[in-house]
């Protein structure tokens, strides 16, 4: 798609295992197909709690800008400030209700509590 459409810039991710070595084969192609491409490519092992989201979620982004743009991307810095799980949901502790199967949702019974909003 990147050689047929020839986009100014591309964003792809993948899981932070493709690190491993037993992958390294794979990520060079990757690498090597994106660069083949015609693309300047910039790839790091970023994490997203780093940059405002409460959950620690590994992964590894890949943005390409197309060569004749002479444009080197560089990842942001993290974020000083973290959030955490609870930062984010702690309000809901006095609402939540217990699961009554755990299989299954509460269904209507959260439906008709005055409390739940």
């Amino acid at each position: 798609m990147l050689r047929d459409k020839k986009p100014l810039f591309f964003l792809a991710e993948n899981v932070s295992g493709m690190l491993a070595s037993r992958h390294s084969d794979a990520l060079k192609n990757i690498k090597k197909h994106f660069t083949d491409s015609g693309y300047r490519l910039s790839f790091q092992l970023l994490n997203a709690h780093d940059y405002g989201v409460p959950q620690d979620r590994k992964r590894i982004f890949f943005v390409g800008y197309r060569e004749d743009l002479g444009v080197e991307f560089e990842f942001p810095k993290p974020l000083k400030d973290k959030l955490y799980l609870q930062d984010v949901i702690d309000d809901l502790k006095d609402t939540a209700l217990s699961a009554q199967n755990k299989t299954y949702s509460n269904g209507d019974v959260a439906h008709s509590n005055p409390n739940i909003t």
